[in-house]
């Protein structure tokens, strides 16, 4: 492994991919000419009258740069807020590259399934003249269909886990080799910094790796997100940030040319959150997040039994990561002394940390993703009653469920009743609405609740295939005043949603970047605001939407933050 935590392989892959490639003629002003004819085409068509797309001119400009350091041999980067465009930049890229070198192949590899979907879908409006296709999960069973998919396509999108398990089985070994422009969606996730990143993190840049052995020496690089860092002008820190590691390593590996945008080019587009959070007051939720703080509080002590004093804030920061990993692995974990040191995970300790992980969770699961029996989940925890007597919380009314079957059963909160509200005033006024949760229990729960207020409903969850979502996307987009109910692993990066009005957060997220990134699906900008709605639980829940708005402001996100309380 090297310092920066990925195999010694994938840099020195992508070290032989910076070897003096042959250097292309530039293209000429009739080239470029023709470029700008094909993109304002492009943009009058009916297509991009539907989804609400206009030319802009840093995008064709970003593009046409782009074509040129590649055709010089060398490798680009672009780093853009998210909504601004860079999915349609990349698009542009690949049917200008096309136009330009009739006879290549362009491969665009993006992180998840539904962001295959978002560029499939893009990039066959902008390259109509090419073949686009992509590889899909559907196709995974099929090694003739996946073959046949990876020979007749002029700009192929697929995932990195697709195409490593086209490879593994020898159906894409010397197609592979014909790809001579690789553009890469959200290339930060594909770089492993640390040995403490999350496994996912670690999945990615392994497949990456796999793939990035067949691409062939010569291919040129494009790597896009909002988070590469390659035109930081922030000065060096005496303690190096992840971020500041993880654009080090991005740049070692690829030595890219920052595509650079003036900020006044897309001034107009930057994103914009104006955030409206419900603070909902419920009694019974108060008794349960008192009894979760308990049963927390005992999983703590028992865990310092196990492997002696730890610091509280690190275990329930790193809990997550623990739980996933495999068992028998050495891991450093911050002391109660403050000092770091070694432990062992074994599967005790592992339980041990995934428990903790269940409460963490829990609150913001409360109240309508309550399921039988969850009372036992508590063990013998107690809280004061409002007398101040002493009660055994498996005892608390709202957790008991007398009926027979084992089914989940939905509890209604006032938190749903905030939703309802809500969708229901702004079904009224005949907007769209994205519903962000963080579970399929909790969608298929409230699905019942919404439905009485007559909106059409779309689905968009990690279990649905592609042409499910594209479907529910595509009916989302054309109906008047419909709710799309999706899960939040789906709704994350990449995913744009710019026909929606308005969005409904069911619980706030810690993770600011995360956050951010979700907000931004439905494409609110300076020019064009459009409501978020955060509905939020208790002080804890309260106090996790605060300091993401916080740390927001403080990266100069252009945020604003309303309370209303729901009694």
């Amino acid at each position: 492994m090297t310092a920066g935590g990925l195999p010694k392989t994938f840099g020195q892959r992508l070290h032989q991919s910076r070897k003096p490639a042959k250097r292309l003629s530039s293209p000429t002003p009739k080239d470029t000419r023709a470029l700008w004819a094909t993109a304002n085409a492009l943009f009058a068509n009916d297509v991009a009258r539907e989804r609400a797309y206009t030319l802009r001119k840093y995008q064709i400009e970003a593009a046409l740069r782009a074509i040129e350091i590649a055709l010089a041999g060398q490798n680009s980067g672009i780093e853009l807020p998210t909504g601004t465009g860079k999915t349609l930049i990349a698009c542009l890229v690949a049917a200008f590259w096309k136009q330009l070198r009739p006879a290549s192949r362009v491969l665009l590899i993006v992180p998840s399934r539904t962001l295959v979907v978002q560029h499939f879908d893009v990039a066959r409006w902008i390259a109509q003249a090419l073949t686009v296709d992509r590889l899909t999960d559907d196709q995974s069973g099929d090694p003739g269909a996946l073959r046949g998919t990876l020979l007749r396509s002029d700009l192929l999108v697929s995932t990195p886990g697709i195409l490593a398990g086209a490879l593994a089985r020898g159906v894409a070994d010397e197609v592979i080799a014909s790809f001579d422009l690789v553009i890469v969606d959200e290339f930060d996730q594909f770089v492993v910094v640390d040995e403490n990143e999350w496994e996912s993190a670690a999945r990615y840049a392994e497949l990456w790796q796999r793939l990035v052995r067949e691409l062939p020496p010569a291919a040129r690089y494009l790597v896009k997100s909002a988070t590469l860092g390659l035109a930081s002008q922030e000065p060096k820190r005496r303690f190096i940030t992840k971020a500041q590691r993880r654009s080090d390593l991005i740049g070692k590996l690829l030595n890219p040319v920052a595509i650079t945008v003036p900020e006044q080019s897309y001034a107009a587009v930057v994103p914009f959150k104006p955030i409206q959070m419900s603070r909902v007051h419920d009694g019974n939720v108060a008794v349960l997040l008192e009894a979760v703080e308990v049963s927390k509080g005992k999983a703590h002590l028992r865990l310092d039994e196990t492997i002696g004093p730890v610091d509280y804030r690190d275990v329930e920061r790193r809990a997550p990561q623990l739980c996933e990993g495999a068992v028998n692995r050495s891991v450093q974990i911050r002391s109660g002394a403050g000092a770091m040191r070694s432990i062992v995970i074994s599967a005790p300790v592992r339980k041990a940390f995934c428990g903790i992980t269940k409460l963490m969770m829990m609150p913001q699961h409360i109240l309508e993703d309550l399921a039988k029996d969850l009372g036992a989940d508590f063990g013998n925890c107690k809280i004061k009653t409002r007398r101040n007597e002493v009660a055994y919380l498996e005892n608390a009314p709202i957790l008991r469920d007398d009926r027979a079957d084992d089914h989940f059963h939905f509890l209604r909160g006032r938190k749903t009743d905030a939703l309802q509200a809500i969708v229901a005033a702004r079904g009224k006024a005949k907007e769209r609405g994205v519903i962000f949760l963080r579970t399929i229990t909790l969608l298929e729960g409230l699905k019942p609740i919404l439905a009485t207020a007559r909106l059409p409903l779309f689905e968009l969850t990690g279990e649905k295939t592609d042409q499910e979502r594209k479907v529910a996307i595509d009916r989302f987009r054309k109906s008047t005043n419909g709710l799309l109910l999706i899960t939040r692993t789906t709704g994350g990066r990449g995913l744009d949603l710019p026909f929606a009005h308005y969005a409904v957060f069911y619980s706030p997220k810690s993770d600011p970047v995360t956050m951010w990134q979700e907000m931004s699906r439905i494409r609110s900008t300076v020019s064009a605001p459009k409501d978020v709605h955060v509905l939020c639980y208790g002080d804890r829940e309260v106090l996790v939407l605060q300091q993401v708005v916080s740390e927001l402001l403080a990266q100069n996100r252009r945020v604003t933050y309303s309370v209303l309380d729901v009694l």
